[in-house]
């Protein structure tokens, strides 16, 4: 039977550090190769809100919990309002909305791109997935609304002319941009609103979304030319003692397609009686 006298006391020490770093290469296999990206949706709609600008609005999907890498890639002329690239930590769920607002300088034709995957040990990216949609606009030298470019057309840093259909949802805009709530949770006391204009009488389907995450889809009726309010009730948001902040988002789908902004919220709850 050896005794630990027999060894020297740098052996016993290197064994421990090697065993340690056989672990921790193990641990790190595993975080690499069980945890990755699952899913990833892009969307992009036309910003009435500022001359030459468009909204993205990207899901992205993980089977487990961690760190996800995220990059949006986009044609030349292309600035957004936020950082294109960064990190963001998953914890209470598998999925986290990715919303950015992108300005023209000029006319632009390809595609916008986002990409994401799960940050592994050391900072290395594991396995990426991606989705694309059309960035074919036109926004009148950077000053006019954008306009989606119609199919088969080549840019010519103009406005191109396309028949008007009689009903049209022509704005969108967020009533209040920020809601906060103090108290029991789950609560049912968030309220969203948005005013919708319109060109004559119609229905008008539009989608709510949290965190760039489709909600439900609801429809606004007009009777003529004008603007209605429409609201979103959340459910069941919150528990106990829990801290959450985020976004609600609203988008117009037909007749024709529009990003309505978002309104930021809130919500701290009360700690669980005992």
């Amino acid at each position: 039977m050896l005794k630990y006298s027999s060894f020297p006391a740098r052996v016993v020490a290197g064994l421990g550090v090697c065993m340690w770093m056989a672990a921790a290469a193990v641990a790190g296999q595993g975080v690499t190769n069980g945890t990755r990206v699952t899913s990833v949706k892009l969307n992009v709609a036309v910003d009435q809100s500022s001359p030459c600008r468009v909204s993205l609005s990207a899901s992205i999907g993980t089977n487990g919990k961690g760190t996800v890498w995220y990059h949006i890639e986009g044609p030349a002329g292309v600035t957004y309002y936020k950082n294109s690239e960064g990190t963001t930590t998953v914890e209470d769920d598998t999925w986290f909305g990715l919303g950015r607002s992108a300005t023209m300088s000029q006319d632009i034709k390809g595609e916008f791109r986002v990409v994401a995957a799960m940050v592994g040990p050391g900072g290395k990216h594991g396995p990426a997935m991606s989705a694309t949609a059309p960035a074919n606009y036109t926004c009148g030298g950077g000053s006019a609304v954008a306009s989606p470019v119609a199919a088969g057309a080549e840019s010519q840093g103009t406005q191109i002319a396309t028949e008007k259909p009689g009903f049209q949802v022509t704005a969108v805009k967020v009533v209040d941009y920020s809601e906060k709530f103090y108290g029991a949770c789950p609560t049912n006391d968030m309220l969203f609103r948005w005013e919708v204009s319109a060109s004559g009488s119609g229905k008008a389907v539009v989608r709510f979304t949290q965190q760039g995450r489709p909600i439900r889809e609801a429809q606004v009726s007009f009777a003529g030319p004008g603007s209605k309010v429409v609201t979103y009730r959340a459910s069941d948001m919150g528990a106990p003692g829990g801290h959450y902040q985020g976004w609600i988002g609203l988008q117009v789908l037909s007749p024709n397609q529009m990003a309505g902004g978002h309104e930021a919220y809130t919500i701290q709850c009360a700690p669980r009686d005992k």
